[in-house]
């Protein structure tokens, strides 16, 4: 409870299973990430909760893979991390480890870039929200309280570990810089962005300073 009034405890049992978390904004909905025992990574499934349906029916298993219209020039996904639901209840965003072929002068070859997708929950059909683009990791989308065509989220060079944070209008495609933070690419600068319950901020971290000097 946010009051303070009671905390509950984990199960000691369920430690390390799993991987990452999300809420939906009316509380109803919860997802999950779990991870994969052999592997140590996450697994390939947004397992999704729905509070106000009866068991066996309130689950949604989503397997996060190339959406089919990408299935062309996408590689394998490999897992989904963070994600956020949508205020109507309808959509998980999320950031997927992907393997993507790219063609450049030495030739074809073969890269790990995080990039953002969405899936509907009804359909469990698969987009892609800000394709893999070479050199970049895509991650950490976070959507409004009260709108769904609002996003943050982070962009991070590999080779200097320096980030964007970028807020987005899913309606118009268009893209604004919200923050510049500098990283190394042994501490890539992750901003992890969010909005507030009322979407008058954007709340993010920034890396340290005396660390990092801009």
């Amino acid at each position: 409870a946010t009051d303070g009034s009671a905390e509950e405890e984990c199960d000691p049992s369920l430690a390390g299973v799993v991987s990452s978390v999300a809420v939906s904004p009316d509380g109803n909905l919860f997802g999950f990430v779990l991870v994969d025992p052999l592997t140590g990574d996450p697994d390939k499934f947004i397992n999704v909760f729905d509070l106000r349906r009866p068991p066996p029916d309130d689950l949604i298993e989503i397997e996060v893979e190339a959406p089919a219209i990408d299935a062309a020039t996408l590689g394998n996904v490999r897992f989904a991390d963070a994600m956020d639901i949508s205020a109507d209840n309808g959509f998980v965003v999320y950031d997927a480890l992907t393997e993507v072929t790219f063609t450049g002068t030495d030739g074809a070859s073969g890269v790990d870039v995080w990039a953002l997708y969405a899936a509907d929950l009804a359909t469990g059909n698969l987009f892609t929200l800000v394709p893999p683009v070479e050199g970049l990791d895509i991650g950490y989308p976070a959507l409004a309280q009260r709108s769904d065509n609002h996003v943050v989220f982070d962009v991070v060079d590999q080779a200097t570990g320096h980030g964007l944070v970028f807020a987005g209008d899913l309606d118009t495609g268009a893209l604004s810089v919200i923050r510049q933070n500098f990283g190394t690419p042994e501490s890539p600068a992750f901003g992890v962005p969010g909005y507030n319950g009322d979407d008058s901020l954007v709340i993010f971290s920034i890396p340290d300073p005396f660390l990092f000097p801009e």
